[in-house]
């Protein structure tokens, strides 16, 4: 019998993604706005504006996915509440519907992209889609907003079903790290082109 789970990708498990890089490069920003003002384009002024952009990088890097790991067990409990012992090969995920637009994270959704014989099934904590391997027409990288600091970026999963086109939008969220993801989308890529049959 399922059991009823309290939602686990909330706004408050946003939040700390968001607001801990921000925290970490906001002083080089504050310094180097304050030297400007002061003292014109100096070279400390420059340092400093180099220093919020490199911490802003390193920070989003390292602290931007806070908790992935508990939140990937705790998504996990949902789908064998579902499927109990199943073996598939699965990915864990960030989703989105095409043009949704998030105001603090571009996955709307968590959860697992699975392989399945007859196509991929995406099983989130408020989605659920399946896409037949025939259907596929292509997969490619697309940005969002983690492709502006080069750390990341979707994988389009691109469809024709009843006629009609169905895109696919998600993001491994396999690592701890943002670019440790980023790195894993090439090899999603692959994997998702090998089951799908020639034309």
């Amino acid at each position: 019998m399922p059991v009823d789970r309290k939602p686990v990708w909330t706004l408050a498990r946003q939040i700390p993604g968001n607001v801990v890089p921000a925290a970490c490069a906001a002083p080089f920003l504050i310094l180097a706005v304050d030297e400007l003002a002061r003292h014109g384009p100096t070279p400390k002024a420059l340092g400093l504006a180099i220093a919020f952009i490199a911490v802003g990088w390193l920070a989003v890097n390292f602290f931007g996915l806070c908790g992935n790991r508990g939140l990937r067990k705790a998504v996990e409990l949902g789908f064998k509440d579902s499927y109990a012992y199943d073996q598939a090969e699965k990915w864990f995920v960030g989703f989105s519907p095409p043009g949704r637009k998030g105001l603090l994270d571009p996955h709307e959704d968590l959860g697992f992209l699975v392989f399945r014989p007859q196509g991929l099934e995406y099983f989130g904590e408020r989605h659920q889609y399946q896409i037949a391997w025939e259907d596929i027409r292509s997969v490619r990288k697309r940005p969002n907003i983690h492709s502006i600091l080069g750390l990341g970026g979707w994988v389009s999963v691109e469809a024709e079903a009843a006629g009609k086109p169905v895109r696919l939008l998600v993001e491994p969220r396999e690592r701890a790290t943002h670019w440790g993801n980023a790195r894993m989308r090439k090899k999603l890529v692959k994997s998702i082109s090998d089951h799908i049959p020639p034309r």
